[in-house]
């Protein structure tokens, strides 16, 4: 979805895109524990699933997803 903004509008896709991941709980809290372990992805994914209860998958999908944004 956030290729097709970027194909439909280039000046305004990082603004649209970051709508979207705004609105997903997951996504913030990885975007927090990128900033408080920035090295350290196994760090990263232990605090997640201990907060969030999902798993190594869930983790890995949801941080692609916040970088391509």
């Amino acid at each position: 979805k956030i290729v097709s903004f970027y194909l439909y509008d280039k000046s305004k896709w990082q603004e649209l895109a970051l709508d979207i991941l705004e609105n997903d709980e997951d996504l913030e809290i990885i975007r927090r524990l990128m900033v408080k372990y920035p090295t350290n992805v196994l760090a990263q994914f232990i605090e997640f699933q201990k907060v969030s209860g999902k798993q190594r998958a869930t983790f890995f999908r949801k941080k692609r997803a916040l970088r391509l944004a």
